[in-house]
């Protein structure tokens, strides 16, 4: 079992071997080499590098990911989102998952900074930024 979700039954983990995007199908997987190590962390479904391993991948929307599981989700404590670059996909597919939860931590790439406009339409402000990592809440007025 992998030691990051040995919470000891204190947390409900659920593995899928998805990528999250805006579409069901199937995306190709870039892992990048390292020098240091065979493969290292960074795999991404958007970007291409120089060295890397390319595998194929079933990709679906967070909103059809929750829905399959039969999850009924009236609120969302914390949504972490950090995917290598296919944030600005995934998130055409989340926006009911979005519209459920209270706060987003996220990493957004070079390029795709226009997000921080969109989750301000969806509600939330953005309370905290550390280099590519946003911290948003969502605006009391507008959550019930």
């Amino acid at each position: 079992m992998n030691t990051n979700i040995n919470c000891e039954g204190k947390a409900k983990v659920i593995l899928l071997n998805k990528a999250v995007g805006d579409r069901q199908g199937i995306a190709y997987l870039e892992i990048p080499k390292d020098e240091m190590y065979e493969y290292a962390g960074g795999a991404s479904i958007v970007r291409r590098y120089s060295s890397s391993r390319r595998e194929s991948i079933e990709i679906d929307t967070l909103d059809n990911i929750i829905d399959s599981l039969g999850l009924n989700i009236e609120t969302i404590d914390l949504i972490k989102i950090d995917i290598e670059g296919a944030e600005a996909i995934a998130f055409k597919g989340m926006i009911r998952t979005l519209n459920k939860a209270r706060r987003v931590m996220i990493e957004i790439s070079d390029g795709n900074e226009w997000l921080v406009g969109e989750f301000i339409k969806l509600g939330f402000k953005l309370v905290e930024r550390r280099r590519r990592n946003y911290f948003f809440v969502k605006n009391t007025e507008s959550f019930g």
